[in-house]
């Protein structure tokens, strides 16, 4: 889809159609698909890449409405791209208590390289916030930001590991917002949330 072959991590869909069609987009040439939902939102893919392509499934779901769609419309942005991995792996993870929870954060800039950012890496657990000290790499409690400075490419950074977390849920958050002002800025923000449950 990008003739230019730009890299690719955020991408937003728009259509004209019937019920009963699911779209799904891949940036790395189809090696990683993501489902996505046309309504105008920016979607981060399942892998930055510089191969973009979408494919659609269609299906009845009224007797005879013919699933199909009469416009789309796809954008694409190389922007930020933090990710965190648990255990190696997106998505909410399970453990038991007394196992190893070790958690990996990456930063790909985009075309962002060197622009001045508030950095945000913080956890929600069942005892309150707690944010990320880069410099002396410790959780402390709080929100506030962790760092603030030029974006350039990071990781895999190990963050944490250890295998003495109270059950209870704990949601990780990454994000980077290009408004450097030491608040949060959501409409400059991009963000990746890893959600771990720690079970008795």
């Amino acid at each position: 889809v990008n003739p230019a072959a730009d890299n690719v991590s955020l991408v937003r869909l728009t259509t004209v159609q019937t019920e009963g069609v699911t779209f799904e987009i891949s940036a790395d040439g189809g090696a990683n698909w993501k489902e996505i939902e046309p309504d105008g939102s920016w979607t981060r893919v399942a892998a930055p890449g510089n191969d973009l392509r979408w494919r659609s499934t269609h299906a009845v779901i009224a007797y005879g409405v013919n699933p199909a769609c009469s416009e789309l419309s796809l954008e694409w942005l190389d922007a930020p791209y933090p990710d965190i991995k648990v255990n190696g792996t997106d998505g909410h993870l399970t453990i038991n208590q007394g196992e190893n929870l070790k958690v990996e954060i990456t930063l790909d800039p985009g075309i962002y390289k060197n622009v001045d950012a508030d950095w945000w890496l913080a956890v929600k657990t069942p005892f309150g916030w707690y944010r990320y000290k880069m410099n002396a790499g410790t959780w402390v409690p709080g929100s506030s930001v962790t760092h603030q400075g030029g974006l350039h490419s990071i990781g895999p950074a190990t963050v944490f590991n250890g295998s003495f977390l109270p059950a209870g849920t704990y949601e990780f958050q990454f994000a980077v917002d290009l408004n450097m002002n030491g608040f949060l800025d959501k409409a400059l923000m991009f963000r990746d949330t890893e959600c771990v449950t720690v079970q008795q």
